[in-house]
């Protein structure tokens, strides 16, 4: 049985994993170069969760944000304009999503026209679950059967689009590619981190991590390492394959890994298809890498992809995989892959708190005064 854990005890472990150490202070003719950077302990994953607040969760995208961009179109209002929805209050946005209602229905009539099946729908019109609706809209098919009469294929140019909406701020209107801004905790307080660790004079531990691997298409990693002004390396197009000689074991830059594209590429990958090859073409070097370090999976659904292709790859007794989500117990999609690991997985229920708490309480100890 998969061990359990809190977000305190989570925290308390790293930091026990990164004891403060001591360096010369004074150079020696033994001296022929400065120290190499020491490998990180850990590597990172970070999902959907890990941008909860600041971009919109598959089940607002689904249940809203899709309908507006569908029928309001340019003409509605700039999408950071939309205040995001209360899933305890819901009928704040009733006409975000009766809109919503009304695309999934008419998806649905151009996935029968087309000899397709169509998602289901409860009785509020919008989809029950979830992931299905997702993997359904980005195959492409039936989307594109909504749009026949417009042009070929344009109906993924309409869900491409929608993730420009989402993702960069300011593209509908002309203003420039330069993505959402606005951080929520769990990206300020890992760029803190992160920052502290590369430049701090102070920070006395190994250092925590360099390298994290991210399915999301946003820019807010990026964004959180300009406020401590880090320079980083950015591996965002999986589709030309990655290299192992872009994982040295002396890492020393910070390295963000879109490992299904990005949105500034153009290149996000969501259907099944393409992720599948993605998973071929990356899974092996991204396995040899995670190997070598422990993992924090941080807002992760679980689903197969690249990142879990991978997990699945590496040798459970050469590292330990710390799963991070929010209910009480594992999600059953990630059951099976903390069995697999064993007594090397744990799995860490962070609660109502999610990333924000766990990035804020990991800073709190780990970021030198």
């Amino acid at each position: 049985m998969t061990r359990i854990i809190d977000t305190p005890k989570l925290v308390s472990e790293v930091v026990a994993a990164l004891p403060t150490q001591s360096f010369r202070s004074r150079w020696s003719e033994g001296d022929l170069a400065p120290q190499s950077a020491q490998p990180p302990r850990f590597a990172m994953i970070v999902g959907a969760g890990f941008s909860a607040g600041v971009v919109p969760m598959a089940w607002e995208l689904l249940h809203a944000t899709i309908g507006n961009y569908y029928y309001l179109g340019d003409g509605g209002p700039a999408i950071d304009e939309y205040p995001l929805i209360d899933p305890a209050n819901p009928s704040v946005r009733g006409d975000a999503r009766a809109n919503a209602a009304g695309f999934w229905a008419e998806y649905n009539e151009g996935a029968a026209r087309a000899g397709l099946t169509g998602v289901e729908l409860g009785t509020n019109g919008l989809p029950i679950n979830l992931g299905a609706a997702y993997q359904a809209l980005f195959e492409g098919e039936a989307i594109d059967e909504l749009f026949k009469e417009r042009s070929v294929r344009a109906g993924r140019r309409f869900l491409l689009g929608m993730l420009q909406y989402l993702l960069l701020p300011g593209s509908e209107r002309g203003q420039g590619f330069v993505g959402r801004t606005r951080l929520n905790q769990a990206h300020a307080k890992l760029g803190e981190i992160l920052g502290a660790q590369q430049t701090s004079g102070k920070w006395t531990r190994p250092p925590f991590c360099r390298t994290v691997f991210t399915t999301n298409f946003d820019t807010l990693l990026q964004q959180a390492l300009h406020k401590p002004d880090i320079r980083y390396l950015i591996s965002d197009r999986p589709q030309r394959g990655l290299d192992p000689g872009d994982f040295p074991e002396a890492e020393e830059a910070i390295h963000l890994v879109y490992v299904h594209g990005s949105i500034l590429r153009y290149n996000p990958a969501n259907s099944t298809r393409e992720i599948k090859q993605l998973a071929a073409n990356n899974r092996d070097v991204i396995a040899g890498y995670l190997q070598r370090r422990d993992v924090l999976v941080v807002g992760h659904s679980g689903w197969r992809d690249t990142l879990t292709e991978a997990l699945w790859q590496c040798v459970p007794v050469d590292h330990h995989v710390y799963w991070c989500d929010l209910g009480a117990k594992p999600p059953s999609a990630v059951e099976p892959l903390l069995a697999h690991y064993g007594e090397h997985a744990t799995y860490v229920a962070l609660g109502p708190g999610g990333a924000d708490a766990l990035m804020t309480e990991l800073a709190e100890k780990l970021v030198p005064t």
